[in-house]
């Protein structure tokens, strides 16, 4: 299916090469913000989570490729699409809750201190910028052939 169209799937690895080498930007950039510079990041959590769920093809490729399968015979297809959708949202806001409450609660104590924090952060931005290197050689094969 994604075979016949090559140009959409291009597309998407140049867009998520863009926004992984966008990632390892800021991750860099607020490893090396001052304290003052920090909580002006930390206050922008909900924007950053928002832009970030709302720009993940994942979900939707996922809700396309995967839930169509459980309709069976449905005599409102579309409906049960937005249920099915609707309940496997539900599941991972409690699941994603639950990680999220147990990670906050243990997070200041792993990132007690500074140099921990900004070595994670580099690494973390090491692994974006590696794999937006990956994606976009990828592309570029692609693009040739």
């Amino acid at each position: 299916m994604v075979s016949d169209y090559p140009a959409v799937l291009v597309a998407v690895q140049i867009f998520g090469c863009l926004y992984l080498a966008l990632m390892a930007f800021t991750t860099v950039r607020d490893a090396r913000a001052t304290q003052s510079q920090k909580a002006t990041v930390r206050s922008d959590w909900f924007r950053r989570g928002l832009v970030v769920n709302l720009t993940n093809p994942k979900v939707i490729l996922f809700i396309v490729a995967f839930l169509p399968q459980f309709l069976g015979n449905a005599t409102n297809p579309i409906l049960q699409l937005l249920m099915l959708g609707l309940l496997f949202q539900l599941v991972g806001l409690i699941i994603d809750i639950a990680i999220g409450w147990s990670a906050g609660s243990i997070r200041d104590k792993v990132l007690a201190r500074p140099g921990t924090r900004r070595t994670m952060a580099y690494a973390s931005a090491a692994a974006f910028a590696a794999l937006a290197i990956v994606v976009g050689i990828d592309a570029v094969i692609a693009i040739a052939q």
